[in-house]
Protein backbone atom coordinates (compact mmCIF):
# COMPACT_ATOMS: atom_id res chain seq x y z
CA UNK A 1 0.00 0.00 0.00
CA UNK A 2 1.70 3.20 -1.03
CA UNK A 3 2.14 5.94 2.22
CA UNK A 4 -0.90 7.94 1.77
CA UNK A 5 1.42 11.07 2.95
CA UNK A 6 3.37 10.99 -0.23
CA UNK A 7 -0.52 10.92 -2.36
CA UNK A 8 -0.61 13.94 -4.57
CA UNK A 9 -4.01 15.63 -4.27
CA UNK A 10 -4.81 19.32 -4.30
CA UNK A 11 -6.03 19.30 -1.01
CA UNK A 12 -2.97 19.40 1.13
CA UNK A 13 -1.01 21.58 3.77
CA UNK A 14 2.09 22.82 3.27
CA UNK A 15 4.59 19.78 2.50
CA UNK A 16 6.77 20.44 5.60
CA UNK A 17 3.72 19.94 8.10
CA UNK A 18 2.41 16.91 5.79
CA UNK A 19 5.29 14.89 7.96
CA UNK A 20 3.00 15.86 11.16
CA UNK A 21 -0.61 15.46 10.03
CA UNK A 22 -2.57 12.76 11.01
CA UNK A 23 -5.40 13.23 8.94
CA UNK A 24 -4.46 11.24 5.22
CA UNK A 25 -4.34 13.23 2.13
CA UNK A 26 -6.60 10.96 0.68
CA UNK A 27 -9.32 11.20 2.88
CA UNK A 28 -8.75 14.66 2.74
CA UNK A 29 -8.94 15.31 -0.71
CA UNK A 30 -12.29 13.09 -0.89
CA UNK A 31 -14.18 15.28 1.94
CA UNK A 32 -13.07 18.24 0.32
CA UNK A 33 -14.69 16.84 -3.57
CA UNK A 34 -17.76 15.92 -1.32
CA UNK A 35 -18.43 18.42 0.81
CA UNK A 36 -16.87 21.28 -2.16
CA UNK A 37 -17.89 19.36 -5.30
CA UNK A 38 -14.45 20.14 -6.34
CA UNK A 39 -14.92 23.25 -7.19
CA UNK A 40 -13.63 26.45 -5.58
CA UNK A 41 -10.91 24.40 -3.59
CA UNK A 42 -10.37 26.56 -0.11
CA UNK A 43 -12.70 29.19 -0.87
CA UNK A 44 -16.14 27.65 -1.24
CA UNK A 45 -18.55 29.17 0.93
CA UNK A 46 -22.45 28.15 0.66
CA UNK A 47 -25.80 29.84 1.71
CA UNK A 48 -26.33 27.70 4.99
CA UNK A 49 -22.69 29.27 6.09
CA UNK A 50 -20.46 26.58 5.69
CA UNK A 51 -17.14 27.47 4.69
CA UNK A 52 -13.66 26.12 3.01
CA UNK A 53 -13.06 23.51 1.32
CA UNK A 54 -14.01 20.89 3.58
CA UNK A 55 -17.83 23.22 4.49
CA UNK A 56 -17.12 23.35 8.25
CA UNK A 57 -20.50 24.62 9.69
CA UNK A 58 -20.75 27.50 12.21
CA UNK A 59 -21.82 24.76 14.64
CA UNK A 60 -18.32 22.59 13.90
CA UNK A 61 -16.53 25.66 14.38
CA UNK A 62 -17.84 26.68 17.04
CA UNK A 63 -17.65 22.66 18.36
CA UNK A 64 -13.78 23.38 17.97
CA UNK A 65 -13.63 26.65 19.69
CA UNK A 66 -13.05 28.27 16.59
CA UNK A 67 -15.94 30.72 16.30
CA UNK A 68 -19.19 31.63 19.03
CA UNK A 69 -22.79 31.70 18.47
CA UNK A 70 -22.32 35.26 17.60
CA UNK A 71 -19.83 34.53 14.43
CA UNK A 72 -17.02 35.92 15.99
CA UNK A 73 -13.69 34.14 15.51
CA UNK A 74 -11.60 33.47 18.43
CA UNK A 75 -8.02 34.10 18.74
CA UNK A 76 -7.61 30.09 18.84
CA UNK A 77 -8.63 30.32 15.26
CA UNK A 78 -5.74 32.33 13.86
CA UNK A 79 -8.16 34.32 11.82
CA UNK A 80 -10.05 37.13 12.27
CA UNK A 81 -13.12 36.28 9.88
CA UNK A 82 -14.75 33.89 7.64
CA UNK A 83 -12.57 35.99 4.57
CA UNK A 84 -9.30 35.13 6.34
CA UNK A 85 -10.47 31.53 6.91
CA UNK A 86 -11.11 31.10 3.16
CA UNK A 87 -7.99 32.54 2.22
CA UNK A 88 -6.02 30.57 4.65
CA UNK A 89 -5.43 27.10 3.98
CA UNK A 90 -3.65 25.45 6.26
CA UNK A 91 -6.34 27.04 9.18
CA UNK A 92 -8.80 25.20 6.77
CA UNK A 93 -6.56 21.83 7.12
CA UNK A 94 -6.09 22.88 10.90
CA UNK A 95 -9.75 23.11 11.78
CA UNK A 96 -10.83 19.82 9.86
CA UNK A 97 -8.15 17.98 11.82
CA UNK A 98 -9.55 19.22 15.35
CA UNK A 99 -13.23 18.66 13.83
CA UNK A 100 -12.21 14.98 13.08
CA UNK A 101 -10.45 14.15 16.46
CA UNK A 102 -13.05 16.28 18.52
CA UNK A 103 -16.07 13.67 16.71
CA UNK A 104 -13.31 10.74 17.31
CA UNK A 105 -14.10 11.55 20.76
CA UNK A 106 -17.77 12.24 20.40
CA UNK A 107 -17.69 8.78 19.10
CA UNK A 108 -16.10 6.94 21.48
CA UNK A 109 -18.23 8.84 24.27
CA UNK A 110 -21.49 7.82 22.13
CA UNK A 111 -20.31 4.27 21.93
CA UNK A 112 -20.59 4.52 18.13
CA UNK A 113 -16.76 3.33 18.11
CA UNK A 114 -17.94 0.73 19.82
CA UNK A 115 -20.04 -0.38 16.84
CA UNK A 116 -17.47 -0.76 14.64
CA UNK A 117 -16.85 -4.16 12.77
CA UNK A 118 -20.87 -4.59 12.53
CA UNK A 119 -22.30 -5.49 9.15
CA UNK A 120 -25.66 -3.27 8.23
CA UNK A 121 -27.31 -5.05 5.84
CA UNK A 122 -28.56 -2.50 2.90
CA UNK A 123 -30.84 -2.17 0.06
CA UNK A 124 -27.57 -1.22 -1.57
CA UNK A 125 -25.20 -4.44 -0.32
CA UNK A 126 -23.51 -5.21 2.77
CA UNK A 127 -21.28 -3.26 4.50
CA UNK A 128 -19.43 -2.69 7.75
CA UNK A 129 -18.90 0.02 9.87
CA UNK A 130 -15.35 1.47 9.92
CA UNK A 131 -14.04 4.26 12.09
CA UNK A 132 -12.59 5.98 8.94
CA UNK A 133 -16.56 5.88 7.43
CA UNK A 134 -18.13 6.63 10.64
CA UNK A 135 -15.41 10.10 10.67
CA UNK A 136 -16.71 11.05 7.39
CA UNK A 137 -20.26 10.59 8.42
CA UNK A 138 -19.64 12.39 11.62
CA UNK A 139 -18.30 15.21 9.51
CA UNK A 140 -21.45 15.31 6.85
CA UNK A 141 -23.78 14.84 9.85
CA UNK A 142 -22.42 15.14 13.09
CA UNK A 143 -22.06 12.77 15.81
CA UNK A 144 -25.00 12.70 17.27
CA UNK A 145 -26.73 12.15 14.28
CA UNK A 146 -24.56 9.52 13.82
CA UNK A 147 -25.33 7.64 17.42
CA UNK A 148 -28.85 8.03 16.93
CA UNK A 149 -28.79 6.27 13.41
CA UNK A 150 -26.91 3.44 14.68
CA UNK A 151 -29.29 3.10 17.38
CA UNK A 152 -31.77 2.81 14.99
CA UNK A 153 -30.67 0.18 12.63
CA UNK A 154 -29.15 -1.85 16.10
CA UNK A 155 -32.74 -1.92 17.00
CA UNK A 156 -33.35 -3.35 13.81
CA UNK A 157 -31.39 -5.84 13.75
CA UNK A 158 -28.43 -3.86 11.51
CA UNK A 159 -30.95 -4.54 8.29
CA UNK A 160 -31.07 -0.70 6.89
CA UNK A 161 -34.68 -1.30 4.76
CA UNK A 162 -35.32 2.46 2.90
CA UNK A 163 -38.92 0.84 1.29
CA UNK A 164 -39.89 1.33 5.24
CA UNK A 165 -38.39 4.68 6.80
CA UNK A 166 -40.69 8.13 6.87
CA UNK A 167 -39.39 11.01 4.92
CA UNK A 168 -37.67 12.07 7.88
CA UNK A 169 -35.56 9.03 8.15
CA UNK A 170 -34.78 9.05 4.70
CA UNK A 171 -33.75 12.79 5.02
CA UNK A 172 -31.63 12.39 8.22
CA UNK A 173 -30.51 8.53 7.59
CA UNK A 174 -29.26 8.25 3.78
CA UNK A 175 -26.41 10.76 3.75
CA UNK A 176 -25.21 9.13 7.03
CA UNK A 177 -25.36 5.62 5.40
CA UNK A 178 -23.85 6.60 2.25
CA UNK A 179 -20.64 8.66 3.87
CA UNK A 180 -20.69 5.23 6.05
CA UNK A 181 -20.38 3.05 2.64
CA UNK A 182 -17.99 4.91 0.69
CA UNK A 183 -15.87 5.95 3.46
CA UNK A 184 -15.58 2.51 4.63
CA UNK A 185 -12.23 1.79 3.11
CA UNK A 186 -10.10 5.38 3.09
CA UNK A 187 -8.04 5.66 6.01
CA UNK A 188 -9.04 9.06 7.78
CA UNK A 189 -5.88 8.44 10.15
CA UNK A 190 -2.28 7.86 8.60
CA UNK A 191 -0.67 5.17 10.14
CA UNK A 192 1.49 5.71 12.86
CA UNK A 193 5.17 6.48 11.60
CA UNK A 194 4.33 7.15 8.56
Amino acid sequence: MPDLADTKVTLVPDPKLRVYWPISARFREEIGNEESRGNGGYRVINKSGALGAYQLTPIALEDIGWRDKNGTWSEASGVANDEAFLNNPVAQEIALKEYLLKNRHYAAKFGSLDRIGQTIQSDGGNFAITEDGLAAAMHRAGAPAVRDFLTFLAERGWVSDHSHWSKDQKDRFEPIEARLRKFADIPYLRPAGR
